[in-house]
């Protein structure tokens, strides 16, 4: 990926107004899904080094921080996921496995339900670039369909 990606900078802002309005009205978030941002770039690439800031500076955490496609040539951490729960016990990690050229990730929280999901689907999706409104949707989709017990995790 080129940095930064067209309407990064868009996407970034837009991210950080709905984090910052969810945090200001105290609901427990987790940001989940494939960013194409490679976070094994943090302090060499500026753009990657103020999303990752753009998240600290809302008292997130990163719950996957190792790579998460893996290739012959490269190694990149491009699934993400954040939360603003730092007090809960959350099982992460990724789930070795050729399902896809990602490893597929995974969080685990007692939090995580219908009923703390469906708040974050209020806003206007329509509003947003088709692309960044698929990708955000996906990411929803994704968090809300994951059952824990659906995982195939490996010991």
């Amino acid at each position: 990926m080129s940095y930064p990606a067209p309407n990064f900078k868009a996407f970034a802002k837009e991210l950080f107004s709905i984090l910052h309005e969810l945090n200001d009205k105290t609901y427990t978030y987790f940001v989940c899904g494939d960013f194409n941002i490679n976070l094994m770039h943090y302090s060499k690439v500026k753009c990657v080094t103020d999303y990752v800031d753009m998240f600290h500076s809302l008292y997130c955490k990163l719950l996957i921080d190792k790579p998460t496609r893996i290739t012959k040539h490269s190694t990149t951490l491009i699934d993400h996921i954040y939360t603003n729960d730092v007090k809960s016990n959350i099982v992460s990690g990724i789930i070795i496995d050729d399902l896809s050229d990602h490893l597929p990730i995974f969080a685990i929280s007692k939090k995580i339900s219908a009923e703390t999901i469906l708040p974050f689907v209020e806003h206007d999706w329509l509003k947003w670039p088709c692309h960044i409104a698929s990708t955000i949707i996906q990411s929803y989709i994704f968090a809300l369909v994951c059952k824990p017990t659906a995982l195939n995790v490996r010991p």
